[in-house]
């Protein structure tokens, strides 16, 4: 039987700081890769641990195929992603996109040529990662060959010959992994492939650190086993970054070892897929590269004495002090029990409910986030074609900003140091600290996620789509969560359009926005204006249908990159768009005076 991935990824443990395409090298400034070391306890004695001499990586995605294979958009979003993981554990990175066969091998060889060949690089470690299509191919006497797929190589049932001249088989990756002279290398596949090498081993944990690091090894870690497809839109690479940044630290002693994080990944991935993706785990087969264990450095630590600088290792100068972003980070927000009214259109007597939130400090500015429990709900409806088939979709428990974004609030962000792109500190049409920041792009509103990420330490971002519905239906099954009719005493909106089938005959037309909060009512979850005043962009791009859609509502579904979702309706709209269910889209570019965002915060916290 043959089986054709979806999505695959490979890691290798190598990384530069270039940006390879199959047209062009660029040279780009990434964090060094220097000496890697850090400062334990041993015993009554401080011992210093010499991590690696380098860390490398190359990040190689594959998303337009040129010889019969679907393309995969999803892959330059698993590119960027991990980079940045890597490039968060001092990894030096380059990327290639988009390489034939030829340039990938060549690529790949210089690679390992530039960084893994000669003597002096025997204490490095090195990582390549490929996100792209995998294949399996059965054979006569039932042996399994796994493959990577460049960009121009043809489907192997309609040229095998060529298919085999220009495909990548792991036979041919376990060849690098051999010629590589460097202690520790890593491969990592997302596909559905597996392939002989992946079937070889159990996770099994060293006893101690400095073996781990002193002995040789070649580890292989797969999204999933042969008979397993992958979706482009990537748990495994999602959970792969999670993992890298702390969450797979799971015996909390500050340090990750590869065995761990595949460890973590098999639990996540299984979980989250419901077993359509299980993991698998395995070092090469051979006794003299299989003792030894890749090993990270963990944000996560017992210790409490030590810095977050010195926890990863202390090669990062920040002078005598760490900056505000870095203080910030360091701090849990404290928790407090929220109450509120929430009313539906037939009850107008309202009930009291209640919601653990915790209070963001924001430059002075205060950042209110509500927790929106987990659970299940029927996304989509049956009004329009975009919004079918109404399917089951799961979601993990999260926050999300009681309020939409306020003007304070942004002008707080837009002050921090860009990190891609300038913010203009008053882009709203409409002036006032309380009034919803309007006229910002989708773009615009991922840095201000960005930028508060880093200064709070926590990740911020725009909620998934699945998210907004579920956090805006607040387990109702109505078109809006006040009920299957809504008024101008609950939502701003225009009340004075033809609104006879979801709306009042009676409404007002503000013709503006107003206040966040300022209708005093939420819905069951504490959430408020999730019906009008602005409409609010989301992380996903636009899908006619939802077909294919990911059942996973914690999980943004990328496709083509240009537009995306935008929720909730506004004020100059009449009722029937501000329907729990109603999806419009826009140009990620686009700047609008009737639209504005939220964000959400997905990482546990803990009293």
């Amino acid at each position: 039987m043959r089986i054709k991935s979806l999505s695959l990824l490979l890691v290798f443990c190598l990384v530069s700081s270039s940006f390879i395409s199959a047209q062009e090298t660029k040279q780009e400034t990434t964090r060094g890769a220097g000496v890697v070391s850090v400062t334990v306890q041993d015993g009554k004695n401080e011992k210093d641990i010499k991590f690696y001499d380098g860390s490398y990586a190359l990040v190689i995605g594959i998303s337009k195929y040129t010889n019969g294979w679907d393309e995969l958009p999803g892959v330059l979003e698993d590119v960027q992603d991990v980079k940045k993981a890597f490039e968060g554990h001092d990894f030096k990175v380059e990327t290639a996109i988009n390489l034939t066969s030829e340039e990938l091998k060549k690529r790949i060889e210089t690679f390992i040529a530039d960084y893994g060949i000669e003597k002096k690089n025997q204490n490095n470690r090195l990582i390549v990662y490929f996100a792209g299509h995998g294949f399996t191919d059965t054979t006569s006497d039932g042996r399994k060959i796994g493959y990577i797929i460049p960009a121009d190589c043809p489907q192997f049932e309609k040229n095998i010959k060529e298919f085999n001249l220009k495909a990548i088989s792991m036979s041919d990756i376990d060849s690098w992994a051999k010629k590589i002279r460097s202690k520790h290398a890593l491969f990592i596949f997302d596909s559905c492939f597996s392939g002989s090498i992946i079937e070889r081993g159990e996770i099994a944990y060293p006893d101690y650190i400095t073996e781990q690091l002193e002995r040789p090894v070649r580890q292989y870690l797969t999204s999933g086993s042969a008979n397993q497809t992958v979706s482009d839109n990537s748990v495994f690479r999602k959970k792969l970054v999670l993992g890298l940044n702390g969450e797979s630290d799971l015996n909390e002693d500050g340090f990750i070892s590869a065995r761990e994080l595949a460890k973590y990944l098999k639990d996540q991935v299984t979980s989250s897929t419901k077993n359509r993706q299980t993991p698998q785990y395995a070092v090469i087969d051979n006794q003299e590269l299989s003792d030894g264990d890749m090993v990270f450095r963990s944000e996560k630590t017992k210790n409490p004495n030590r810095s977050r600088d010195s926890a990863m290792g202390g090669s990062r100068k920040t002078g005598s002090s760490q900056s505000d972003s870095e203080l910030a980070g360091t701090k849990m927000p404290e928790f407090k029990i929220r109450e509120f009214m929430t009313i539906t259109v037939t009850d107008r007597n309202g009930t009291k409910k209640s919601a653990r939130s915790y209070d963001e400090d924001i430059s002075s500015v205060k950042l209110e986030m509500v927790e929106i429990p987990e659970g299940t709900f029927k996304m989509g409806s049956n009004v329009l074609p975009n919004e079918k088939p109404v399917r089951d979709v799961s979601v993990k428990n999260f926050y999300m900003s009681i309020y939409e974004i306020t003007q304070a609030q942004w002008r707080a962000v837009a002050q921090m140091d860009k990190i891609k792109i300038k913010l203009e500190k008053s882009p709203s049409r409409e002036h006032g600290d309380d009034l919803p920041v309007e006229n910002v792009s989708w773009e615009m509103a991922e840095e201000f996620c960005k930028r508060l990420s880093k200064y709070t330490g926590r990740e911020y971002t725009l909620p998934t789509e699945a998210e907004w519905e579920y956090a805006a239906r607040a387990n109702t099954t109505t078109q809006f969560s006040f009920g299957d009719r809504i008024n101008t005493e609950v939502a701003n909106y225009d009340g004075l359009a033809d609104n006879l089938q979801y709306g009042s005959s009676n409404g007002t037309f503000r013709r503006k926005t107003i206040p966040v909060g300022n209708l005093k009512f939420a819905n069951a979850f504490g959430l408020y204006d999730m019906h009008g005043n602005v409409a609010e962009w989301c992380l996903d791009t636009f899908h006619g249908t939802y077909n294919n859609a990911p059942t996973d509502g914690n999980i943004a579904w990328i496709g083509e990159l240009s537009r995306r979702i935008v929720r909730g309706g506004h004020w100059n709209i009449s009722a029937s768009s501000l329907r729990s269910s109603y999806r419009n889209n826009l140009l990620f570019d686009t700047k609008s005076e009737y639209i504005g965002f939220r964000v959400v915060m997905r990482s546990k916290l803990t009293k």
